[in-house]
């Protein structure tokens, strides 16, 4: 047998001869003994370390934050927009219930948040909107009040003068809504401020009270009964173009941040501090993950169509054929 022979052989009893379930059990296999092997001699720390290092570089960030967007959010957007189904249908009852004590739960929002809404001057123009509509409003019904209670004689002066004839008691009420308006245009001018601070004060003292929670969980009952297609609503194609390029330009800014490697340093090392001594299903637990439920025949058989293109590769080819001479030559120094 040549060295080729014996590599076409290898190749052929590695991918296409192989029972799906001898594949399964040797698949199965490898997975329990990783599983059992500890972290550290599976991926050493300063490996892992060098390999995130590696991969967190701008060009290889930029990447993903491009995929993420073309191929996870333009696709989430297509699908949105056809969904004309609330989107709490996904979600069960007590799972809803969960999700209402959630938002609801106390100190949920931080007053400064509350005290930087309230300071904007967009939020003092909508205020300062709204009293002005409401105090000219109120202003005019001054007059009326004014009439009812004057002196009878006035009264009958301002019923017989009134605005339609331009009569004194019109002149009068008319005045007297002209110094109501400048009034209530000097009172906004000092006095919004004022009422902004009192909002901010007054919410921020109630951030918790029953009847904030009971907003929040409004809100979030509000966004589950909604379609998808209310949601994806505001994602145009030229605001998801807009999102790609922020998120390509945040990844490559903090690819770029000095910070980063020190950071990635920190979290590598306290990860292995505490589970780098722990067999791989130990550590696994520890996270939350249960092996015991893991899926290892589905994926050996997801997996399969791929360990036979790699065994295909020529790259692999070589290497068996290399492997195959190694073999034949040390079968002929045995004698056998």
């Amino acid at each position: 047998m040549t060295p080729e022979q014996l590599a076409a052989w290898l190749q052929t009893r590695l991918t296409q001869e192989l029972p799906d379930e001898q594949w399964r059990e040797l698949v199965q296999g490898v997975v329990q003994h990783l599983l059992q092997q500890p972290v550290q001699s599976l991926l050493p720390r300063e490996v892992c370390q060098e390999l995130v290092q590696e991969n967190l570089r701008t060009e290889q960030m930029q990447g993903a934050a491009r995929a993420v967007v073309r191929e996870g959010v333009r696709r989430a957007v297509k699908e949105g927009k056809a969904d004309q189904q609330p989107v709490g249908r996904w979600l069960d009852d007590a799972t809803q219930g969960r999700l209402m004590d959630f938002v609801a739960r106390p100190g949920w929002a931080d007053k400064a948040w509350v005290d930087q809404l309230f300071q904007e001057k967009a939020m003092e123009a909508v205020v300062s909107d709204t009293l002005y509509r409401a105090l000219r409003d109120f202003s005019t019904l001054v007059p009326r009040i004014v009439q009812g209670v004057l002196p009878s004689g006035l009264g009958r002066l301002a019923k017989l003068g009134g605005k339609a004839t331009g009569g004194v008691g019109g002149r009068v009420f008319d005045e007297v809504e002209k110094k109501l308006e400048a009034e209530i245009k000097r009172f906004l001018e000092m006095g919004t401020r004022r009422a902004l601070e009192r909002a901010a004060a007054f919410t921020a003292e109630r951030l918790d009270s029953p009847e904030s929670a009971q907003a929040q969980r409004h809100f979030a009952a509000f966004a589950l009964a909604q379609t998808g297609a209310f949601h994806a609503r505001p994602f145009d194609e030229e605001t998801v173009a807009a999102l790609e390029e922020v998120a390509v330009s945040a990844a490559g800014s903090i690819a770029a941040h000095p910070e980063l490697a020190e950071l990635i340093d920190r979290v590598v090392g306290a990860v292995y501090a505490e589970h780098g001594a722990q067999p791989l299903q130990q550590a696994l637990a520890s996270a939350g993950v249960d092996t015991s439920v893991f899926d290892v025949v589905g994926w050996a058989d997801a997996a399969r169509p791929t360990a036979q293109h790699i065994m295909q590769a020529p790259e692999v080819r070589a290497f068996l054929l290399s492997l195959s001479g190694e073999i034949l030559e040390e079968v002929k120094k045995a004698g056998l």
